[in-house]
């Protein structure tokens, strides 16, 4: 049996936290998210999601942290390849869609923000 690194297993805890969350939030938003549901949903105790993240804003901040560093990265990479400013911007446009449909609930979190 292949024994996972440490960190590894951290950071797998640390990801099914946030994608649960991520659903979560993307449903009811903010205030209507519960930790509760997040922990079952993420497959751990309220008390490990505590000691990973925190209390509901933390988890909420961690989340939209991830998605739009996930995006300006995208973004970054888009623009390093040159060109003009149209081929920047089709590649711009290209990468956010791309990282958004790996992200589902970002444009739904995005929407309870704006509500």
């Amino acid at each position: 049996m292949k024994r996972q690194h440490p960190q590894a297993a951290e950071e797998e805890v640390l990801g099914s936290i946030l994608n649960a969350a991520s659903a979560v939030f993307a449903e009811a938003g903010h205030g209507g998210a519960r930790v509760d549901e997040i922990a079952h949903r993420a497959g751990v105790n309220k008390a490990m999601l505590y000691y990973y993240i925190g209390g509901k804003d933390d988890l909420y901040e961690a989340v939209l942290s991830r998605n739009f560093k996930r995006l300006s990265v995208a973004m970054d990479e888009a623009l390093e390849a040159g060109g003009t400013a149209g081929e920047k911007l089709a590649r711009i446009i290209a990468a956010a869609v791309k990282t958004l449909g790996a992200i589902p609930d970002h444009p739904r979190l995005m929407l309870h923000e704006v509500a």
